[in-house]
């Protein structure tokens, strides 16, 4: 069933902010990274290269999630699940092009894909959920961000590094990827922190990504800040429940993120931590 994109929604989109886009890999475990989007006021348009692996996913399976978060605070945020209508040629070397000039304000895209066929991925919505969408229309749109020298530098393995670990204490935000009961990916912005060794995060019981990971552990993050997109995190790995220290740790992120000692308690509600080992990690710029 289509969904429809409100008019904040496609006001966010269109500015020079990430899309957290979650393909199915080909064991059906969920895989997430930031890229650029534009939208056309119906579909999520992204665009990739032949034979990258997004394409890959999205030819083999074409369900996907994607979350969006405003600058700032991160309070103004669009996620969506949804199937790519349409990948075609057509039109990619003009969007890709288009891209280059909303989030570098440069005419020539000069990434390391330059030279492989361009593909341009057109999402349909089929759930929209929108927060603080309200307070958000109308915003002018914000500065691009300049792509920093040395951005092709990753550090890339199956565990967290000393650099990563300082990275996810710091006020950064994760984009969860989870599988819902059919398979299909879902994807929220989470508060996130970590013990050294794990990725932490922290949700009710009963929430759907804690009963996701409950039915199947398989998960994936993209990490980033709000001010510095081209400095992030994102993996792949399996997520634990954990109830010791969960009332604790939301306390701790609530003060983080929010300055309050204390994160405000609905009656009967329950706290998790998500503790996720990584299985596969990249850092960028970290």
């Amino acid at each position: 069933m289509p969904a429809t994109l409100s008019p904040a929604a496609v006001a966010l989109i269109r500015e020079p902010v990430l899309a957290h886009v979650v393909t199915l890999m080909a064991d059906g475990s969920p895989q997430v990274t930031p890229v650029w989007a534009d939208t056309d006021g119906e579909h999520l348009l992204i665009n990739t290269a032949r034979g990258r692996l997004k394409e890959r996913n999205l030819a083999r399976d074409p369900r996907v999630a994607a979350s969006v978060l405003g600058f700032a605070s991160g309070t103004r945020g669009v996620q969506l699940r949804g199937r790519v209508e349409e990948m075609t040629t057509e039109g990619a070397d003009e969007h890709v092009a288009f891209l280059t000039r909303k989030y570098e304000g440069k005419d020539n895209y000069d990434h390391a894909a330059v030279g492989k066929e361009r593909v341009l991925v057109r999402i349909a919505p089929e759930r929209v959920r929108e927060v603080g969408m309200r307070e958000g229309a109308g915003q002018p749109p914000q500065a691009t961000t300049p792509r920093p020298s040395g951005l092709a530098a990753q550090v890339k393995g199956s565990a967290l590094t000393p650099e990563m670990a300082a990275y996810l204490r710091e006020n950064v935000f994760a984009h969860l990827a989870t599988l819902m009961p059919d398979g299909s990916p879902q994807v929220t912005p989470i508060w996130v922190g970590t013990d050294g060794r794990r990725v932490l995060m922290n949700c009710s019981i009963g929430a759907q990504k804690q009963r996701n990971v409950h039915r199947d552990p398989r998960v994936a993050l993209s990490i980033m800040g709000l001010d510095d997109p081209w400095r992030c995190l994102w993996l792949m790995g399996r997520a634990e429940e954990v109830s010791e220290g969960a009332e604790q740790l939301i306390d701790d992120f609530s003060l983080k993120y929010n300055g309050q000692a204390r994160y405000p308690r609905k009656p009967g509600m329950v706290r998790v931590t998500l503790a996720v080992t990584p299985q596969k990690v990249t850092g960028r710029r970290l």
